[in-house]
């Protein structure tokens, strides 16, 4: 009886075989914030904030009398290692560099 996978993945076919157990591993997002940055990403005449986190870009608009409120969360492929702020040289919208 051959207990391999035809995958070559090394794991036996058979679930009996090795205990039947499995590991589950959750992903959470992390509240930890690595980078942030102010500018003018959505309107010229609005200050807006781009917060990084490990591997997500997350945009918040600054209200009156309300505070910072998320406006769009942007999952990333990879790690943001760094992030600045390209302003803009003709007074429209700031770009941002990841």
């Amino acid at each position: 009886m051959n207990l391999l996978a035809r995958d070559g993945s090394g794991l036996p076919t058979d679930p009996g075989a090795w205990g039947g157990h499995f590991l589950a591993k959750y992903a959470v997002r992390s509240g930890v914030v690595l980078h942030a940055v102010s500018g003018r990403f959505m309107q010229i005449d609005k200050e807006d904030v781009v917060l990084a986190h490990e591997n997500t870009l997350e945009l918040l608009r600054v209200e009156q009398g309300v505070g910072l409120q998320t406006v769009h969360e942007q999952p990333l492929f990879g790690t943001i290692k760094d992030l600045k702020l390209l302003p803009s040289q003709v007074g429209g919208k700031d770009c941002l560099v990841v």
